[in-house]
């Protein structure tokens, strides 16, 4: 039911953007000089179809093929009001197989993230995203970066789909010039004899049929006790949502001796009391800070500890790099990792990776039970936690 809400949801956000847009998908055409890339719908096609051949070949698990047919897309704005990216679900066999997004941040698309059975992230963070759209100065929906997609209010300032906070056009310019020239330094980062070679260098946490992912709205409903016995619902707890998965993952592989009694639950409520999660067993007071990132690694060891199952590895790395990711990976451990701008621009976010393929990353994000790719070089990554057995 909440799927086809969501599904609605986008139908009618696409509907209402033809409406105030008057039906236009082509890129505007009146660029500032410096963001003035061939933008236009046909490019974006042309260039999705020759993607969707090459992960389909590259992935085994991909759901996409020759045949696959691409939706009515979702067309981006960057802060200067020009188009710099699209958003397209894709159907396969007459089933939506997923979706997948493109972006123009230096001259040329690429692809920004995927997934075979997901939403696309403004969905999955917002369901009045059609509803902000319609109130907003344009019906346009801007994307930032990260996870930033905002509407600009009829003041001029931007708001985050997920947020109420309002963003001056001219911080909105200054933060997404600056991400800009992130995702160019990283891209340089690696040179062209080890980007061919990440091209065909792929591995993925083996998967069991025992295991599905849990999202934080599973948990959404529980209340957690302070100290002083007051009573708040939880909230802000993508870090205990992200353990448990990799918790329940390592279970269902037998590699973890957790007992299968213990509940979804109960393991999430333990980790949000173990990683101290809005400060619940040190404060009396309500509060909504979320997870102090220091505390991830302390909170995974505590609760193994407390269920006699203890990580053959676990550890905290601070100074992230895409090979030391993937080196991880290939250990068969899962990492928890902190993202910054995730889901907006001053947001933090924890997510699980299950694997890699080239650079792009394997990402439970937590807001629904499918796995979405991100290009390494398009996350903000502050922190991770490996854990292994």
């Amino acid at each position: 039911m909440k799927l086809l809400k969501q599904l609605i949801g986008l139908i009618c956000s696409v509907a209402m953007v033809l409406s105030l847009c008057g039906g236009a998908y082509a890129s505007d055409q009146t660029s500032n000089e410096n963001h003035a890339y061939d933008t236009s719908q046909a490019s974006a096609e042309q260039f999705i179809k020759a993607e969707i051949n090459r992960i389909a070949a590259e992935e085994s698990e991909c759901l996409w093929t020759n045949e696959t047919v691409l939706g009515t897309p979702v067309v981006l704005y960057d802060a200067y009001d020009d188009c710099n990216g699209y958003v397209f679900k894709l159907y396969t066999d007459g089933s939506e197989t997923g979706y997948i997004q493109i972006n123009c941040f230096d001259g040329k698309f690429k692809v920004y993230c995927y997934s075979f059975t997901g939403i696309p992230a403004y969905e999955g963070l917002s369901n009045t995203c059609e509803k902000q759209l319609a109130d907003s100065k344009n019906g346009r929906l801007y994307f930032f970066g990260n996870m930033t997609y905002c509407v600009k209010a009829k003041d001029d300032t931007f708001r985050a789909i997920d947020a109420v906070e309002g963003i001056s056009i001219e911080t909105a310019r200054t933060y997404y010039d600056a991400l800009r020239n992130a995702i160019k330094e990283k891209v340089s980062e690696q040179d062209e004899e080890s980007c061919k070679k990440e091209c065909n260098d792929s591995y993925y946490v083996p998967q069991t049929r025992a295991f599905t992912l849990v999202t934080t709205n599973d948990f959404s409903n529980l209340y957690a006790t302070r100290p002083n016995g007051t009573q708040q619902r939880v909230t802000e707890h993508c870090s205990p949502t992200a353990a448990t998965n990799i918790m329940r993952y390592f279970r269902s592989t037998g590699a973890s001796p957790l007992s299968t009694s213990v509940s979804n639950t109960t393991i999430f409520m333990e980790m949000y009391y173990a990683m101290d999660t809005n400060a619940i067993r040190t404060s009396n007071i309500i509060q909504a800070t979320g997870t102090l990132r220091s505390n991830i690694k302390p909170g995974i060891s505590s609760f193994c500890a407390g269920r006699c199952c203890p990580p053959a590895t676990i550890g905290r790395v601070l100074s992230v790099t895409l090979s030391g990711i993937k080196n991880h990976i290939n250990n068969g451990e899962l990492l928890l990792m902190s993202l910054d701008g995730f889901p907006s621009q001053y947001a933090k976010h924890s997510v699980v990776l299950f694997g890699y393929s080239g650079s792009s990353l394997k990402i439970s994000t937590g807001w629904d039970t499918s796995y979405h790719y991100y290009s390494y070089a398009n996350l903000t990554i502050a922190q991770y936690v490996y854990v292994g057995y």
